[in-house]
C-alpha cells in the first residue's frame, strides 16, 4: 500500500482518465511507490501509462496501431532469441524528412554542408512518400526523422503529422527552432500527444551560441519558450509527448553545461539531452567572423565528457530536470536508444541491428545512425531485401555473440563502440587471432589507413560481410527445415499413437 493516500488518489484518477477503470492493486502500489520515492515525476507517470498497450489500443483502435503493437511484441521475442532473419519489421522507422536547412551560414560543427552542398539534398517528403514505405513504416511503433535538414521547412509537415496521428505513430525530430514561429506552434497543438521535438542549442548564452551556431539565440529561445507554454496550456502534466533541448559538449561550451541545464529548467523542458561530437579523421576548420572553429580540437576526451556529465547530472537533480546523456554506454548504464533496460540481460550490446533502418531519399540505406555502409538502393530493391539481407543478417549474428561486431568497430563515433574500446584499452586487441581478411576491419591503435587503402578496405569488408551473411542465412534456413521436420515427425508419431490406441 502507498504511504501517501493523496498519491494513491492521484494514481487512481489518472487510471480512470486514461484507461477508464480503477487501477489493479499491484499497479496502484507500483506507481504510488515510485512517485512517493521521487523515482518518477507525475508527468513521467502519465506518459508511462499512456505508452501502455491498453491505453494505445483504447486511444487508437484502428488496424494499423494494433498490428504495430503485435510487431513490437514479435520483435522483442526475436531480439531475445537473437534471430538473424526477422519476421518483424523495424520497431523504430527512420525517415529523411527534408534535405534543406535554414541556418545560413551553416553551424560551424555541421559536417553536412561542404562547399554549400548537402549530399542528401531534397525538398522534403510528401504524404504520398510516407505511404510508399508500406509495412516497414506502418508496423513501426515510433517514427524518427534522421535527415540533416530542418523539419519545419517541410511543406507537408502538418499533413504528415495528421497521417501519423491516424496511424497512432509517435513521431520525433530535432529542430534548430528558427522557423518555429507562433503560427506554426498553434498549428501543432492537435499533435502534441504524438510529437516529440528536441531543440538543438548547444549554448546557454548568446555569445557562445553565436560562436557555434549564429546570431539567433534570443529569437530561438523565445520560439521554444512559446512552444513549451502552449504545450503546458493544451496538455498539462505529461499529457503531451516530450520536448527537450540538446547540448553537445565541446571545448568552446563545456563551461556552460550547468547553466544549460538551468536554462532547460527555466524553459520547462521535459529532458535535457547531451550528445558528443563525432570522431572524425579529416580536418574540419571554419574561420568566420574572426573566430576559428577546429572540429577535431573541439572534441573532448572520454574523461572530460564524463566530467561534464557528472556536473550536469548534479545540477539536473537539484533542478528537477531529466538528463539524458546519449554518449553514456557501460554495462551498468547505457542510453536506452542503444540498449533499453528490458534487454540488459539479453546478451547483446546494442539492439539497433534488430530495430533500426534508415532509407535516405537518394536511395542510400544505412543500418545505423553511425555505420555509414550503404546496404543498397531501397528505391530499386524495396526495403525487405535490405532489412533481411546478408549484411543485416551478418550484423545481427555478430552482435548475438555478446561481443562488439567488427563492423561496428570501424565507426568509433558510436558511444557503444567507445565504451568497448575503453574496456579493452588495457589488453591487446585480438587482431592477430583474426583471419587476414578480417584484420582490415578492426582499427588498431596508431594505425591510419591512407586514402588509397580506404576504397580497398571498404570493398573487402563489404564482400566479406555479404559472404558471411549468406552463410548465416543458409544456416538459418537449415535450422528452420530441421525444426519443421522434427515437428512433422512428432505429429506423425502422435497420430500413429492415437490410431493404435483406437484400434486396440
Amino acid at each position: 500500500m502507498s504511504r501517501n493516500p493523496e498519491t494513491e488518489a492521484y494514481v487512481a484518477e489518472i487510471y480512470g482518465k486514461l484507461l477508464g477503470r480503477k487501477p489493479d492493486p499491484d499497479g496502484l502500489a507500483h506507481y504510488a511507490r515510485l512517485l512517493d520515492d521521487g523515482k518518477m515525476t507525475r508527468p513521467e507517470f502519465v506518459r508511462d501509462l499512456k505508452n501502455s498497450t491498453e491505453y494505445w489500443l483504447r486511444r487508437f483502435p484502428g488496424d494499423v496501431p494494433r498490428r504495430s503493437l503485435e510487431n513490437t511484441s514479435l520483435n522483442d521475442r526475436e531480439i531475445r532469441e537473437r534471430r538473424t532473419v526477422l519476421e518483424s519489421r523495424p520497431v523504430t522507422f527512420n525517415i529523411d524528412l527534408i534535405g534543406i536547412c535554414n541556418m545560413k551560414p551553416p553551424c560551424r560543427m555541421c559536417l553536412n554542408w561542404e562547399d554549400g552542398k548537402n549530399p542528401h539534398y531534397h525538398k522534403g517528403l510528401r504524404v504520398e512518400d510516407i505511404r510508399r514505405f508500406g509495412e516497414h513504416l506502418q508496423l513501426a511503433q515510433d517514427v524518427i526523422n534522421c535527415g540533416i535538414g530542418e523539419p519545419f521547412l517541410n511543406r507537408d509537415l502538418i499533413p504528415i503529422l495528421g497521417l501519423f496521428l491516424d496511424w497512432g505513430k509517435r513521431f520525433g525530430f530535432n529542430s534548430n527552432g528558427l522557423a518555429l514561429d507562433r503560427a506554426m506552434t498553434d498549428r501543432l497543438v492537435p499533435f502534441f500527444e504524438i510529437l516529440t521535438i528536441v531543440f538543438s542549442l548547444d549554448a546557454a548564452t548568446a555569445e557562445t551560441y553565436a560562436r557555434i551556431r549564429g546570431p539567433h539565440f534570443e529569437r530561438v529561445v523565445e520560439n521554444i519558450s512559446y512552444y513549451l507554454r502552449r504545450r503546458r496550456e493544451a496538455a498539462p502534466e505529461g499529457w503531451a509527448s516530450k520536448a527537450g533541448i540538446v547540448f553537445m559538449p565541446m571545448r568552446g561550451n563545456r563551461r556552460e553545461a550547468a547553466d544549460f541545464v538551468r536554462l532547460g529548467a527555466r524553459l520547462g523542458v521535459d529532458i535535457v539531452e547531451f550528445r558528443a561530437l563525432n570522431r572524425i579523421e579529416t580536418d574540419w576548420v571554419v574561420d568566420r567572423d574572426g573566430s576559428v572553429f577546429d572540429y577535431r580540437q573541439e572534441i573532448l576526451s572520454p574523461a572530460e565528457l564524463e566530467e561534464v556529465r557528472q556536473e550536469a547530472a548534479a545540477v539536473a537533480a537539484a533542478e528537477g530536470v531529466r538528463l539524458d546523456c546519449q554518449y553514456q554506454a557501460s554495462p551498468e548504464s547505457t542510453f536506452y536508444f542503444f540498449l533499453p533496460p528490458e534487454f540488459r540481460d539479453a546478451g547483446v550490446r546494442c539492439v539497433l541491428p534488430w530495430r533500426f533502418l534508415l532509407p535516405y531519399q537518394d536511395g542510400t540505406t544505412v543500418p545505423c545512425c553511425f555505420i555509414k555502409d550503404d546496404l543498397g538502393d531501397w528505391r530499386k530493391t524495396g526495403l525487405e531485401p535490405l532489412w533481411n539481407g546478408p549484411y543485416m543478417q551478418n550484423l545481427r549474428a555478430q552482435m548475438s555473440t555478446g561481443d562488439l561486431p567488427y563492423t561496428c568497430r570501424r565507426f568509433p563515433s558510436c558511444p557503444v563502440v567507445q565504451a568497448a574500446f575503453s574496456e579493452e584499452k588495457d589488453r591487446k586487441p585480438p587482431v592477430a587471432d583474426l583471419p587476414p581478411a578480417l584484420r582490415l576491419a578492426v582499427p588498431r591503435k596508431g594505425f591510419l589507413l591512407n586514402r588509397l587503402a580506404r576504397p580497398l578496405r571498404k570493398r573487402l569488408n563489404k564482400e566479406l560481410e555479404h559472404s558471411l551473411g549468406e552463410i548465416f542465412a543458409r544456416q538459418e534456413r537449415i535450422n528452420r527445415s530441421l525444426t519443421e521436420e522434427i515437428e512433422r515427425l512428432r505429429a506423425e508419431v502422435e497420430k500413429s499413437r492415437k490410431g493404435g490406441g483406437e484400434a486396440g
